[in-house]
């Protein structure tokens, strides 16, 4: 267990798929921080040599291996699990495709030292070639979450005090009190990967946490290092999970409020795959959403009954534009 000047202890968690000729990196700068943690790295499967290549360059990293890919959520739980049965009390994850700054770590926790209202911190992520990956994430009113300021030039322009109280907080380099998960609980292992941290996000705001943007964290990250190796996988959870996370967690005046624009956006979503004869993709999509429907009634039931945060607090956090792809793609008549 590794000492820090903070006198808390810290986990970062990194999950792994086949990540071998990426992962050393991005443990590399977590070893290297200047608040130091321990690195749980948790291997989903790999049929690579991740787990001997971490084994043999960082000892000291702790690995779990699971026998089956259990996706980004399933994968960091139990990670998360392991913090928590250990006694950590900040808890990190961290995407084996990324590279943090020397101070990402010091800079996240001391956010979260600074203000007890805030349940969790995110950093400032960057393309390699100096772009923005994310400032943390938006979710829309048409039912989309996405990243803020994706592909801009970094102009520090998400920098100011007043645009550090962010929606949702992007995972992938993002820092967790450990209350915040003993409160909510870990995240839903039925999104598998994509938007489950824009889920974990909103549940904590809808109980009260805070969620905050630390701009002088910084990380690098190469986008889709591993999901990009498999076909259809991220339009098929991204278009599930669009439909668990407004069904779950609008509160019931917004949902009515503002469900003909979510239908539009889930019809929309389904024709551009079926134009793309993604025909099977979608009947799957669709199943499963059905077969889930109950669940996730009695899931909204539970969390609605434990809101803290008012229906029209919660509609303050949405964004109420359209983004920026959505206007190149939509008709003139449709956005006026």
């Amino acid at each position: 267990m590794c000492d820090n000047k903070l006198g808390m202890k810290i986990a970062v968690i990194i999950p792994n798929l086949n990540g071998a000729d990426i992962i050393g990196d991005a443990i590399y700068s977590i070893t290297n921080q200047s608040t130091k943690a321990d690195i749980v790295v948790v291997d989903n499967a790999s049929i690579d040599n991740s787990i001997e290549k971490i084994s043999a360059i960082h000892a000291d990293t702790h690995i779990i291996r699971n026998r089956k890919n259990l996706g980004f959520a399933g994968g960091v739980n139990v990670g998360i699990r392991y913090a928590l049965k250990h006694n950590y009390d900040l808890i990190a994850l961290f995407n084996n495709d990324a590279v943090a700054d020397k101070d990402w770590l010091k800079h996240l926790s001391n956010r979260l030292l600074n203000d007890r209202k805030v349940g969790i911190v995110a950093s400032k992520q960057l393309h390699p070639d100096g772009t923005i990956d994310t400032t943390g994430d938006c979710y829309s009113v048409w039912g989309t979450p996405f990243p803020r300021g994706e592909g801009e030039t970094d102009n520090n322009q998400y920098d100011t005090e007043q645009l550090q109280n962010i929606t949702s907080a992007t995972a992938g380099a993002t820092l967790y009190r450990a209350d915040l998960f003993h409160e909510i609980g870990l995240f839903d292992e039925r999104f598998f990967a994509y938007y489950e941290d824009v889920d974990i996000s909103l549940r904590a705001r809808l109980v009260g946490w805070g969620i905050a943007y630390e701009p002088k964290a910084l990380v690098q990250h190469a986008v889709s290092a591993t999901s990009s190796k498999l076909g259809n996988f991220r339009n098929y959870h991204m278009l599930k999970n669009t439909f668990y996370l407004y069904i779950k967690l609008m509160p019931l005046s917004l949902l009515v409020k503002y469900l003909p624009r979510f239908i539009f956006t889930l019809t929309y979503k389904t024709i551009g795959e079926l134009l793309k004869l993604r025909i099977w993709m979608i009947l799957k999509v669709w199943a499963i959403c059905l077969y889930s429907l109950p669940a996730l009634v009695l899931e909204r039931h539970r969390i609605q009954s434990k809101r803290k945060l008012k229906a029209e607090d919660f509609d303050k956090l949405l964004y109420k534009k359209l983004t920026t792809k959505q206007r190149q793609k939509l008709p003139l008549n449709l956005i006026r």
